[in-house]
């Protein structure tokens, strides 16, 4: 995501690109995302100033995979953008801990960690973070290292050069290459590990033993599978991202291409990952070119919408929306992107889906209308922006709680009033345990609530 301000009379857009071992995507994907926004970057002749990449400090170690990433990131950048870095450690202790400095020597000094880059003019910065008497506060830190990379030349990436002005597809550039490599070789140990436990369960004369080792082996196979995957969909990225009919520059050859080898399958992944960055352009080139399906979910069943809506990601929604997303498609727990809206408080995201909406009373699975969720969570705003469009205030949850219920359980007595001065919920409805909202509110101590609800029951 882009974020252009203005730092000491000077424009500045600050870039948060993804990171590497997400938990919600791959680092396919995260490759795919930044080489793209690269590509199109140089031929826009927008040029980095420099890369900011943060570490934490408290990391008793560093990984084999943050390993790989490092290497693939000294590919990205090239030996010429080594001084235009900003090799940043997060999360010390006040005062550093002797293991947080033990730490830090490693990084700076290990030629597979830092040390290359460092030796190659990269800079380094401590952020202290916490209230420390001896370090500037935590913003002007921050300020400090984004003021050291404005006195940069803006460079271009290795990576931007191979793809432009070399013509070289993703995963042919020396970053692609690596990660490339790095498949090849998670494929192949556990393709071993594949063929190993297959032997060991075609010697397994125990039925038992042998269901156990061929159970183990599907899960390993199930591994090698993703990689293999992850592979097929960095081609496919490639093959969509580069236009070989287009020349380096500005002008009509910066409009990626796009190719018909793109498979239901990986077009669906890249729209995934387009709507949870919040990156519109791509999805709706995915959505208009390569008529990927606004309305599909995820491999957990969760609407995509839901995503962008629970990101409060407002012109996402809206494209989404446009394009054929419904607004009470729902998620395994029954929950719809407006339940999502009402639980967030997101009273415009909610608008422009209740205007799309078929209906406003689609129950979660535990009979929650989306009122009675804004209800409970009390967002006074959304909860009118349904009222004033037609939802019913009487009714009732799994348990026969109402909407009044939800907001007496929490003691919302400006809400209750709400309710029952301008739409009429009745206090004297009882839920399956025979209580009233008012007996609620005392019940989980909410005195004040339950008086007036008694006086206007």
């Amino acid at each position: 995501m882009e974020f252009p301000c203005l730092i000491n009379n000077q424009n500045v857009t600050l870039v948060d690109m993804p990171g590497f071992d997400d938990s919600d995507i791959t680092d396919v994907e995260t490759f795919a995302q930044m080489t793209e926004w690269l590509r199109q970057a140089y031929l826009e002749d927008r040029k980095l100033s420099a890369i900011v990449y943060l570490h934490r400090i408290t990391d008793t170690r560093v990984p084999g995979s943050a390993k790989r990433n490092l290497h693939m990131f000294r590919e990205l950048c090239g030996k010429n953008f080594y001084p235009d870095i900003m090799l940043v450690t997060t999360m010390w202790d006040s005062p550093p801990s002797q293991r947080q400095i033990a730490n830090e020597k490693q990084l700076k000094t290990s030629q597979n960690l830092w040390g290359d880059l460092i030796q190659g003019k990269a800079k380094y910065h401590r952020f202290n973070a916490y209230d420390d008497p001896l370090s500037p506060p935590a913003n002007q830190q921050a300020m400090d290292i984004i003021q050291k990379c404005l006195s940069n030349t803006p460079t271009a990436l290795q990576v931007q050069e191979e793809m432009v002005v070399q013509r070289l597809a993703a995963d042919q550039t020396s970053a692609g290459m690596t990660v490339n490599a790095e498949l090849d070789k998670v494929k192949s140990s556990y393709d071993r590990e594949v063929a190993r436990l297959k032997a060991k369960a075609d010697k397994e004369r125990e039925e038992m033993k042998k269901r156990l080792y061929e159970a183990e082996q599907r899960v390993v196979q199930a591994k090698a599978d993703a990689a293999e995957k992850n592979k097929q969909l960095l081609a496919t990225f490639s093959s969509a991202g580069v236009d070989n009919n287009s020349t380096s520059g500005s002008g009509s050859g910066s409009t990626p291409g796009t190719s018909a080898s793109l498979s239901q399958a990986s077009i669906a992944s890249l729209l995934i990952t387009a709507v949870k960055s919040n990156d519109t352009k791509t999805a709706r080139r995915l959505i208009h070119t390569n008529n990927a399906n606004a309305n599909m979910k995820d491999s957990r069943g969760r609407p995509i919408i839901s995503y962008a809506v629970e990101k409060n990601y407002y012109n996402m929604v809206g494209l989404l929306l446009d394009n054929g997303a419904e607004p009470t498609a729902t998620d395994r727990r029954g929950a719809s992107p407006l339940h999502v809206s009402a639980r967030k408080g997101y009273v415009h995201i909610a608008k422009k889906l209740i205007r799309s909406a078929k209906s406003l009373e689609k129950k979660d699975k535990e009979g929650h209308t989306p009122l009675y969720v804004a209800c409970a969570h009390n967002f006074p705003l959304v909860v009118k922006a349904l009222l004033e469009e037609g939802a019913k205030v009487g009714a009732k949850s799994r348990r026969g709680n109402t909407v009044l219920h939800a907001a007496a359980r929490k003691g919302r007595k400006d809400l209750c009033k709400i309710l029952v001065n301008e739409y009429e919920a009745k206090a004297s409805s009882k839920n399956d345990n025979g209580r009233t909202a008012a007996q609620v509110a005392e019940h989980h101590g909410h005195p004040n609530t339950a008086s007036w609800l008694r006086k206007h029951g």
